[in-house]
């Protein structure tokens, strides 16, 4: 292959838009999170820079789901509390 052909793409040893904008939060002194807001609700970002930011900062932001195991019989906690649902215990007055 001749060397003297440009190749298509960014030049070799330059900075993409991420790490241009991640260097220039790090001498802004802005929080990780607020970097990474800032780089979602930027327009000018591509979509799948605003896409990275967001799913990045959502882990700070929203309390993650989690699944849990139910152990024991099913059926009897069911029947409890339909039992205090329809038969409630009696009230004084």
């Amino acid at each position: 292959m001749d060397k003297s052909k440009k190749k298509a793409g960014r030049p070799k040893g330059s900075l993409n838009q991420k790490t241009k904008a991640l260097r220039q939060a790090v001498h802004t002194g802005i929080t990780p999170l607020d970097f990474l807001l800032e780089q979602m609700r930027n327009d000018e970002n591509d979509m799948a820079i605003r896409m990275d930011a967001a799913k990045s900062a959502a882990k700070y932001c929203h309390p993650a789901l989690r699944s849990i195991e139910l152990k024991g019989e099913i059926d009897h906690r069911i029947d409890k509390i339909e039992r205090h649902i329809v038969k409630p215990k009696p009230t004084d007055g």
